[in-house]
């Protein structure tokens, strides 16, 4: 169990305040470079989650540092027209870090369907599915959905296009082996291309 509390700038409220056009903006301070260099690029930043194997409270407070980056994946739109959320589609290798779980990487082609627990920055948990299956290309691939998933979706608002950051929580790790991390969205910017239209009353 993760008994170690991290401070992380955007749990504390104090570390924020209003910049110009009503934003929000991080105050200076020394974890500012941490949490805006990617913002200041292409994506805003928009919250944290935090994400584990096991069922647990989950850490409230988490700091993380650039080399604690394990993967980052881009929301995708679904191939399922009847799916009406995005979803997030990772190579086996990939689900194997995630999931500290070697056995896909002996045998990729084995049907897995395993649950990952997620907690946002107000502590609602989530449950995530995960699941893999083969491509019309005979590639094996992984998705992540689920009612938790879709819940999580609606919640935060995510649309494709959306960048996912995974990364890797130091000292956090439980006895049982199972490897934690936190979870990071960076909302691609809404252009009046991408926003849903204005209704009128």
């Amino acid at each position: 169990m993760c008994i170690r509390s991290i401070r992380s700038v955007s749990e504390d409220d104090s570390n924020w305040e209003k910049g110009t056009g009503g934003e929000t903006s991080p105050k200076r301070n020394m974890n500012e470079r941490i949490i805006t260099e990617k913002v200041k690029n292409m994506f805003r930043y928009s919250s944290i989650v935090y994400l584990c194997n096991v069922q647990d409270p989950g850490p409230r407070n988490i700091y993380f540092r650039p080399e604690d980056k394990v993967i980052s994946v881009i929301v995708r739109k679904p191939e399922e027209e009847t799916e009406p959320n995005p979803e997030i589609i990772l190579r086996y290798a990939e689900a194997a870090v995630l999931t500290n779980d070697r056995d896909i990487l002996i045998r990729p082609r084995k049907r897995r369907f395993i649950q990952i627990t997620a907690f946002d920055s107000c502590g609602t948990k989530f449950e995530l599915d995960l699941w893999n299956f083969v491509t019309r290309d005979g590639e094996i691939t992984y998705v992540v959905g689920g009612k938790g998933w879709n819940r999580f979706v609606g919640v935060h608002r995510i649309k494709p296009g959306d960048e996912l950051t995974f990364y890797r929580l130091r000292d956090c790790n439980s006895n049982d082996g199972d490897i934690r991390f936190a979870l990071r969205f960076f909302r691609q910017p809404r252009t009046p291309a991408n926003l849903p239209p204005k209704s009128h009353s």
